[in-house]
Parts: C-alpha cells; structure tokens; sequence
C-alpha cells in the first residue's frame, strides 16, 4: 500500500506540471461520438463502459472521471478490486461492476466501494460468497457458454443460484456470459453459445427472477443483440474508437493520439550506424532525431527499423533498434522544419495514417488491444 500511495502522490506532482516530454491525447468528442453511436442502435440497452487495463491504456482515472457524470454510462467496468479502489479514491461514483475475483481475505472492501456489483464467475465463488458475505451486495452471475474461462457450467447453474440465495445480503441483480468468436465473419460458433445463453435466461428467470440485468454483448457482440437477449452492453474497445470486427461494419473513430517530444539531435556520415549493435546504418549522409520514448513507455521493438512516426504531416522512419527509453528517427527530410523540442505523432488517432495504432499492430502481428494497454500508466494523460 505505500508503494500505491507513492505512485497516487508522484502521478499528482507529474500532472500538475505545466510541460513533459510525453503525451497521450484523447479527444472527448471522439468518445462521446462513438457512444452515441452504440447508444443510438441499441436504445433499449444500458452501457457499461469498461475501463479495465488502465482503460484500455486510455487512463483509468481521466477516463473513469470524464464518465462519472455521463448519464446514458449506467456502469464502469473494472477487472480488479484494486482498480475499483483507484476510481473511488479519485472522487468517481458511478456504480461499478467487478469482473474479476476477490480474496476472502479483501472481502470486506466491497462494503467500503459502495455501489459496486460483483460478477460471481465459478462455483467455488459462490459457495464463498455465500458463507462470508455480511452485508448488501449487488452480483451478477456468469454463466460459461463456451468461452471456457470463468463461469459456472451451465449444468451448475441452479445449484450456483440455490447456493447465492441461502445469503440474504446477496441480492442477484442479473446473469451475464462472454462471446468467444463474436468478430468471426463466421457465426457458426456464435451461435451454438447464444443458444446455451437462451438456456441460461430462461433457467434464471424461473429461479430468480423475470427482470435483471442480462449481458453477453461486448463491442463485436451487438451483432447479435435483440431486446430479449440482452439489455447491457459491456462496452469496451469500441467505445475507443478501434473496430475489432473483421467484416469492418462499426462506425467509430480512435479517441487517442501519442505524442513526444524531440530531444535530440545527431548528425549522421554515410556508413554510420544507429543505436544497439547498428542494426541500421546510413546509406547517405543525413541526420536523427531522438525521441524519450522505448518498449518501456509501449512502443513496440518489432517496429525497430520499420516503424514510422510524423512530423506535422511528414511520415520520418524509426532508424536502429527502439531502446527501453529512447527511439531514433531520420530527420532528414524535415531538417529545415523541425526543431528541438518540437512534438512528433508516436502514435496517430487516424486510421489510414502508418502509425495509427491499428496499422502498428498489423506491423507487428498482434492485436491493437496489446498495443493500447502497454502505453505506460506514467505518460501524462490530458483529454482535449
């Protein structure tokens, strides 16, 4: 806890300063656009907007603050219990929901969140939830349709409610599942786990009750939402702007953009080379720039002599190795332009730029969610 609290105070200090070296941008405008738009197809479900992984590597608390007075957000999403504490700590009340497991050992800090729901993901969890649980506590139970993660079996499922109902002051407000193949342009597996979910309601709606909270839709699973399946969205990665989906059908629009200064400059001779064991050396005499950002702060070392960064509108390519803490760029094209301290685009909020973060991750053979939530927690964050 002390280290936590170093870090709360540090981050204070570093967001009080007037410059930095590193900035991530998120337009707000983008975010409210990219909610209206979920909002908009699906009028008859609430919005829980997920905030796990630092938001997506958005920030956990900015993020979680500018949502706090949204009305049409119903719910923030969060893994942990530690990442629920955070947000209360940073003045957000909106109710929680709590996706991950609690030690026995944390239980009582649930009565200390207020508003929160926890998501009940196995057996064992509810046979101690049952026992220990001493006060009012909202949870959803989740049911596994084929995910094969957390859930209780659909088998389990009426023993999981006759367990959760011995304790009276846990109030089974809904039932939730998760999608493991919804941004398939194949439906095949979808659709055997919607037909288990069909199975699922109607088992909780005879023991439990007919109105709740239902909820196997994350972003690329609204494609199979309809009013009697589901009345929540977890609204995760979508609601940053990035379509995941592989047929490309949602209309939304990246929110973040990352910025760093250039600090640096050297002027480099025809032969030289760049950086760790000058894995890049110059084929002409021209000039580099250094930026204070490495695999530390998320870009990625696969971009290392193939990544691309902007200058105003000038693509200038990553030259050697990306170290922990510092890149090097050619400049050369943009010599009489640029200078120090000037601030490149690391990473673009515009799709077809070569360094949004849905072209980086294609570069580098992963998904844009790793990209995202490896930006690191200490970069400033400032919503415009």
């Amino acid at each position: 806890m002390r280290f936590l609290q170093f870090l709360r105070s540090w981050k204070r200090k570093v967001s009080k300063t007037s410059d930095t070296f590193l900035e991530i941008r998120i337009k707000k405008e983008r975010l409210v656009e990219n909610l209206n738009f979920f909002k908009s197809l699906f009028p008859y479900c609430q919005i829980a907007v997920v905030l796990k992984s630092n938001a997506y590597g958005h920030g956990l608390k900015e993020i979680g603050t500018f949502l706090d007075k949204r009305e049409e957000v119903s719910y923030l999403v969060v893994d942990s219990l530690l990442e629920a504490l955070i947000l209360r700590d940073t003045g957000v009340k909106k109710r929680l929901l709590i996706l991950g497991n609690v030690l026995e050992n944390n239980l009582f800090l649930l009565k200390k969140i207020k508003k929160a729901t926890l998501l009940i993901n196995s057996l064992i969890n509810a046979k101690l939830f049952s026992s220990k649980i001493n006060f009012p506590l909202s949870i959803h139970l989740k049911v596994d349709t084929g995910m094969r993660r957390q859930g209780v079996k659909l088998e389990e499922l009426e023993e999981a409610i006759r367990i959760l109902s011995l304790n009276k002051n846990l109030k089974i407000e809904g039932l939730a599942t998760h999608l493991a193949d919804a941004d398939n342009v194949d439906e095949k597996e979808t659709l055997k786990q919607i037909q288990l979910w069909k199975e699922a309601l109607k088992i909780f709606k005879s023991l439990v009750r007919e109105e709740g909270i239902f909820h196997f839709s994350a972003t690329a699973g609204t494609k199979f939402l309809s009013p009697s399946l589901g009345n929540l969205i977890r609204l995760g990665i979508g609601f940053y702007g990035i379509d995941t989906t592989l047929d490309s059908r949602l209309k939304v629009k990246p929110a973040l953009s990352f910025w760093a200064r250039v600090i640096n400059f050297k002027e480099i001779k025809r032969g030289e080379g760049i950086g760790y064991n000058f894995s890049w050396r110059a084929d002409e005499n021209g000039w580099i720039g250094i930026l204070p950002c490495g695999y530390y702060e998320g870009l990625p070392w696969a971009l290392s002599n193939k990544g691309v960064v902007y200058f105003e509108n000038q693509p200038l390519k990553i030259r050697g190795r990306i170290s922990m803490n510092m890149t090097a760029i050619e400049i050369t094209p943009a010599i009489n332009q640029i200078k120090e301290n000037d601030w490149i685009e690391v990473y673009s909020d515009e799709v077809e730029k070569l360094n949004s973060v849905q072209k980086i991750a294609q570069a580098c053979n992963t998904l844009p969610y790793e990209i995202l939530v490896r930006l690191a927690p200490t970069i400033r964050r400032v919503l415009i």
